[in-house]
């Protein structure tokens, strides 16, 4: 399949699932900012994108529903949640600061929308190749 879609459409994939899980890293963050003792927690983005430039293909999981249909393997992608490296605010023992959270929120934003009208262009542009331009 990496003949047809390349490596873009799966590392642009694995992009947006590591975008979605650190959205939901952020939003804990944020619900969590007065709880005593609450650690931040990131994305590790290098684990999670690390093996996407180096995989040959993409994988789908089929369910068959006749013994001669063909399957497919599946490949999950963990993504690894991490402590952030914390500075001591002093009372609370709490490592979140609202506003840098709101901040990396915006950017983590406008990275999912970034990476996902690329998907969209790319599979526009397989769709005009099968259309034949029509």
């Amino acid at each position: 399949m990496d003949y047809i879609f390349g490596k873009t459409i799966g590392v642009l994939t694995r992009n947006l699932d590591a975008r979605a899980a650190e959205q939901r890293a952020i939003a804990s963050n944020i619900a969590n900012s007065e709880t005593p003792g609450y650690r931040a927690r990131d994305v590790d983005f290098k684990a999670a994108l690390g093996g996407a430039m180096n995989e040959t293909k993409m994988s789908v999981s089929l369910r068959g529903t006749n013994p001669r249909h063909l399957g497919v393997a599946q490949k999950t992608h963990n993504i690894k949640f991490v402590d952030r490296a914390y500075e001591d605010n002093g009372f609370d023992d709490n490592s979140v600061d609202v506003e840098d959270e709101m901040g990396r929120l915006s950017g983590n934003y406008m990275m999912y929308n970034v990476s996902s009208k690329i998907l969209r262009k790319k599979f526009h542009l397989l769709m005009t190749a099968i259309k034949e331009g029509r």
